[in-house]
């Protein structure tokens, strides 16, 4: 009963916080997630040496407030989870390399126990009863996703004729030359072989051919 007890309180005082870690491709969210992971998990290695390592100038780690912290794996089980551990491994084996960047949305959940400033909380959190901990969700999501929001709006015929300005803005005109001139060859209602769009998914792609070609 004391046991149950004290999980519902710890529930009801936990703080909890979600970060979303966003950004394009090979801009760092997987790196920065697992290193901030591994600074937090291994606090316990500076606690001598304060104003040095990873965590110098994080007031909670400073004033000797943080007492732990440790991965959440319970929480969210059933949703995609940041691989930490590979990440942790490619950074700090024997062979470190880059890890590889993550796919689609993934989180990671760390619990911290940290005691509070002073008063009943910080009495409370020594008696292991919840005020003190704090679980920081760290979302990793990747940026691209975020170039589509303004499409949830268009259609189909809305988003080609955009596109399509874009190609012909002043910015762009020597890159989509080549794309623009194959497809004002192609008849409106007529049908296009598989050799035809195999040319011009490759101009659309790498544009830089088209231009190369006309250079030639």
């Amino acid at each position: 009963m004391a046991n149950v007890l004290q999980r519902q309180i710890e529930g009801l005082t936990t703080r909890r916080l979600t970060l979303g870690v966003t950004g394009f491709a090979r801009s760092g969210k997987t790196v920065f997630i697992g290193a901030l992971a591994q600074a937090l998990l291994t606090a316990d290695a500076w606690t001598a040496r304060r104003g040095q390592g990873p965590l110098a100038g994080f007031g909670p780690f400073e004033r000797r407030q943080l007492r732990s912290a440790h991965i959440r794996d319970d929480i969210h089980a059933t949703l995609p989870q940041f691989s930490f551990r590979r990440v942790r491994d490619s950074l700090l084996g024997q062979s470190a390399h880059w890890p590889q960047p993550t796919e689609g949305v993934s989180r990671l959940v760390l619990e911290l126990d940290a005691l509070p400033e002073s008063g009943i909380r910080r009495w409370l959190a020594r008696q292991n009863l919840g005020p003190g901990r704090l679980q920081i969700e760290l979302v990793d999501y990747p940026g691209e996703w975020l170039i589509d929001l303004p499409m949830l709006n268009q259609s189909y015929e809305d988003w080609a004729e955009r596109m399509w300005k874009l190609a012909n803005n002043p910015a762009r005109g020597d890159l989509s030359e080549d794309y623009r001139n194959r497809i004002m060859t192609l008849e409106a209602e007529g049908e296009v072989d598989e050799e035809q769009v195999s040319a011009l998914a490759e101009s659309w792609a790498r544009p830089e051919r088209g231009i190369e070609r006309d250079r030639t």
